[in-house]
């Protein structure tokens, strides 16, 4: 009769002290396309895969402020500007849905392209910053309106602001 009381405890022991073993929403891949034009401008397509442990609420993705032509899965979005981003709300088009997520961001940048002082073409395209849930891998490519007349040289930079 005693172990009946022992075994219901330790029971109780096991189910409150070992955590529970739940994943993390995440995107489990971001690629971005970019193709740009012989005038200097830049589409850039973004494919985003996102798993979501439950309802995403207040989520929102940040794309660079000078983005015009804004599509979320082909259809035109609203987006609020701040700080250095634009930012399109995914809860609406998300709704309750959980699990995995296949979002495609379309945008344009003009004078992506600039001419420095050295006569350098330089390509600038602000890449995710300011995303709520961390990144698994990512993925990037570059279209060129013609081939390279020398070999292209890249440079990323990282900025990082104090909150």
């Amino acid at each position: 009769m005693r172990r009946i009381p022992v075994f219901f405890l330790t029971l109780f022991l096991v189910f409150t002290l070992i955590p529970g073993v739940q994943a993390a929403s995440s995107a489990s891949m971001i690629g971005t396309y970019a193709t740009v034009s012989a005038d200097g401008s830049c589409q850039v397509t973004m494919t985003v895969r996102l798993h979501l442990e439950q309802t995403a609420t207040n989520l929102t993705y940040p794309i660079p402020r000078q983005a015009s032509g804004v599509t979320l899965n082909g259809a035109r979005v609203r987006t609020q500007t701040k700080n250095d981003a634009q930012l399109i709300d995914l809860s609406d088009a998300l709704g309750t849905m959980i699990g995995d997520i296949t979002l495609t961001v379309s945008y344009t940048l003009n004078n992506a392209v600039s001419l420095s002082e050295a006569n350098l073409l330089t390509l600038q395209i602000p890449l995710l910053s300011g995303f709520s849930y961390p990144v698994d891998a990512m993925e990037f490519s570059v279209t060129l309106p013609g081939a390279p007349e020398a070999k292209p040289a890249f440079s990323s930079a990282l900025r990082i602001k104090p909150t």
